[in-house]
This record gives structure tokens, C-alpha cells and sequence, in this order.
């Protein structure tokens, strides 16, 4: 077993040190739980926004909009705030209170909702987000037979890829 070795330093050289095997073990150790860390990361696509497909079923489609300054907006007056917004959107059949910073307003067609996420300038300036819930969107279902040594970017990316 070797220990640690250290010269003095003279001007232009580098300090040399000799590392034990236990040191070795452990920085492989460490770096081995930080790979198995980001490998279950969840992986986020950037400038993703979720969308209605056009084709949908669905009976109702809900956009949730909320404060991004943290403004209460739930516990205004729904008839008033209601009709300010049926001003400058299509399409909204009513608003729904879910909680102090976010209300629910639903659409009588996908495309109406997609307008809705698209209109930007409203958002922005009434400082709010508008997102969609998951549950009208995506498919879940389950995926068999993936090797568990592959990342979730690994498996998004071969999930995308055109064949």
C-alpha cells in the first residue's frame, strides 16, 4: 500500500502526488452514482407546448392559465373576467375558479384552445401562462421490453427518431 507523496514546489513545476487504490475506488464509486443519477432524470424537451389534436374526442378542452407574478386571478368575479377575455379570444364557453393563482377556461373546439396557447401577446401581457393538461393530450400506455442501461434521453430520442 502507497500513501500520498508531495515534493516541494520550485517555481515552473507542477506538485506530484501519488493517489492510493482506495481513492481510485472511490472517485470510480462516485462517479458510477452520479451516471445512475442522470440516467433516471427526467428528460425535458425544449420549447415543447402541449397541443389538442385536431382530431379529438374529447367533449371539453381545458386551458389552464395562471399568475407568473403570483397574482391572485381565481378569486375575481368569473362573469366579468369572462367576458374581458371573450373580447380578444374565440370560442370560450366558461371559466372554471381551480385555485387563488389559476383558473380553468374551457373551449368548444381543439383549434380554439390551440389559439388560445398561441396567443402570446395576450399572455404576456396580462403577465399569465396558459398550459393544457396531460391527460388530453398524450398517450400513456406501457412500454415493454426496454433495456434498463439506456437513459430516458436515450429512449425519447429513439422513441422520435423517423425509421
Amino acid at each position: 500500500m502507497m500513501g500520498k507523496r508531495s515534493k516541494k514546489k520550485l517555481p515552473g513545476e507542477e506538485v506530484f502526488e501519488e493517489t492510493t487504490e482506495e481513492e481510485e475506488v472511490d472517485t470510480s464509486a462516485e462517479e458510477d452514482s452520479e451516471k445512475e443519477q442522470r440516467k433516471y432524470k427526467p428528460y425535458f424537451v425544449s420549447d415543447y407546448n402541449r397541443r389538442y389534436p385536431e382530431d379529438s374526442v374529447l367533449v371539453e378542452f381545458v386551458v389552464f392559465v395562471e399568475s407568473n407574478d403570483e397574482r391572485p386571478i381565481g378569486t375575481r368575479d368569473m362573469k366579468s373576467l369572462s367576458t374581458h377575455m371573450k373580447r380578444f379570444n374565440k370560442g370560450i364557453k366558461y371559466l372554471q375558479s381551480m385555485n387563488k393563482y389559476k383558473i380553468g377556461i374551457n373551449f368548444e373546439k381543439p383549434s380554439l384552445a390551440n389559439a388560445f396557447l398561441n396567443n402570446v401577446t395576450f399572455l404576456n401581457e396580462y403577465k399569465t401562462k396558459a398550459s393544457i393538461p396531460a391527460v388530453g393530450t398524450e398517450i400513456s400506455g406501457v412500454i415493454t421490453n426496454v433495456p434498463t442501461n439506456l437513459s430516458n434521453s436515450r429512449i425519447f430520442g429513439m422513441l422520435t427518431a423517423q425509421v
